[in-house]
């Protein structure tokens, strides 16, 4: 059970960030410093404090709320697919706003708030929040999601220019938002 949420947090984590604004960010930024590694730990800090946020919201109200804990995966499946519904709208507008951010970030501690304050609300968040409802362990939540941001913002370090090369980055925002709403419906039917 303890390696699945943490594979889980991973995993969920890791397709969500793929293509994002924050890996955007990171990736341009961390060219343009050409201080790739401390531009990637400064990126991940950032994440993880924002995760350490939203995993202790979601820990609490599972203490607090523990009689409701039926309602309380019904409301992590809404999230899911309501993310799901929002990636879809949002496809047309992605590269343009993260564009935009990455410009106004001139400083490593610039890049810590960008990132911090961009993950508030944030699908990525969301996600830990919801896998923070979902399961018990909220360290191994925190710890599953920092590494998976971590590995998908070093891919996207390594690769930046490869990558929109060769994927068109609409088609993983859509398959992550597929995959977002199959997760939020196997929450609600307590297949996942």
């Amino acid at each position: 059970m303890i390696m699945g949420e943490l594979i889980s947090s991973i995993s969920y984590v890791a397709l969500m960030e793929l293509a994002d604004k924050t890996m955007i960010t990171t990736s341009v930024l961390a060219c343009s410093t050409r201080r790739p590694h401390i531009t990637l730990t400064i990126s991940t800090l950032a994440f993880t404090a924002s995760g350490a946020l939203m995993v202790t919201l979601g820990f609490t109200c599972r203490l607090l709320f523990k009689e409701y804990l039926n309602y309380i995966k019904v409301t992590a499946g809404l999230i899911f697919i309501i993310l799901a519904i929002s990636l879809l709208y949002s496809l047309k507008h992605m590269e343009s706003r993260a564009t935009e951010k990455v410009c106004s970030s001139k400083s490593l501690l610039g890049l810590f708030v960008a990132i911090f304050l961009a993950e508030m609300g944030d699908k990525t968040q969301l996600t830990v929040l919801a896998l923070s409802l979902k399961y018990y362990n909220a360290i191994l939540v925190l710890l599953g999601s920092a590494i998976g941001y971590f590995l998908v913002n070093s891919l996207g370090v390594m690769l930046s220019y490869n990558l929109s090369k060769r994927f068109n980055i609409k088609y993983v925002v859509l398959a992550g938002s597929i995959i977002m709403f199959i997760t939020g419906v196997g929450i609600l039917l307590n297949f996942i």
